[in-house]
């Protein structure tokens, strides 16, 4: 079955010094079939968006028979999509290690896709 992902990150929103990630999975008939928002422990807007991933991949792996499965997974962050796509260069000494751990993940999974989506879509799938 292919599943698709919508994920988010977000940094001090309304100046509360706080990072917030969200996801939601739908099944092929765009069934939610899994979603969360956690607080993150995040100091840039860039490594929120990383962390979500890392939530999201964490998420899929925990999940029963999750292997069977193909996940597109979309972000509005197309720094994000270009650095792990390898299209960008990752210069921030801070995202490299989220970098490495991404792409370990993905090769766990197999079969994955990360695509870049604008911001409309994320919002009209996560509500923000």
């Amino acid at each position: 079955m292919e599943l698709y992902c919508y994920v988010d990150g977000s940094f001090n929103l309304g100046n509360t010094k706080k990072s917030y990630g969200s996801f939601v999975i739908l099944d092929d008939r765009g069934k939610v079939i899994g979603s969360q928002i956690f607080i993150l422990p995040c100091e840039s807007i860039n490594e929120a968006e990383y962390e979500s991933l890392i939530y999201l991949l964490n998420y899929i792996i925990n999940t029963e028979n999750w292997k069977s499965n193909k996940y597109v997974i979309m972000s509005d962050s197309q720094l994000l999509v270009n650095q792990i796509s390898g299209d960008c260069k990752i210069k921030a000494k801070n995202l490299k290690r989220y970098h490495s751990v991404i792409l370990s993940l993905f090769e766990k999974m197999g079969n994955v896709i990360l695509t870049w989506t604008p911001r409309r879509n994320i919002v009209r799938v996560l509500g923000h």
